[in-house]
């Protein structure tokens, strides 16, 4: 009996591993912001960040998904732009103060996924780097 079980529970463990996977993250926020003098403050999976307009963040994370939450409601009056993001290898991420997708041009904290190429150029603006 235990000979049959056995391998069957090992072969089940193997299949359905943890999806837990290492990210790293890179963050960008640019100098030419709505808002130049006020920082923007998010979380990502618990952990609370505050970047001033020019910083990039990298940091790394283990999970199996990546949730931003903009915790800055300052001078916002609508939601903002969360994301939440399946984990990757690498994912590249900018945050800013725009109204991007708002019909009434109200100014609101947000973060969106960009390609790598993209965010090289704005990180070529960044004028201080950051690592956690």
């Amino acid at each position: 009996m235990i000979r049959f079980f056995f391998p069957l529970f090992v072969l089940l463990i193997a299949a359905f591993p943890g999806h837990s996977q290492l990210s790293r993250l890179h963050i960008v926020t640019i100098p030419n912001n709505q808002q130049m003098g006020f920082p923007i403050r998010f979380t990502i999976n618990g952990h609370s960040f505050k970047l001033k307009n020019g910083q990039c963040l990298e940091w790394q994370v283990q999970s199996d998904s990546v949730h931003i939450i903009m915790d800055d409601r300052r001078w916002v009056d609508i939601a903002s732009g969360d994301l939440h993001l399946k984990a990757e290898a690498d994912i590249y991420i900018r945050v800013f103060w725009g109204w991007k997708e708002n019909e009434k041009k109200r100014i609101r904290l947000l973060g969106e996924a960009v390609c790598k190429s993209c965010f090289d150029e704005y990180k070529a603006k960044c004028k201080k780097e950051l690592t956690e």
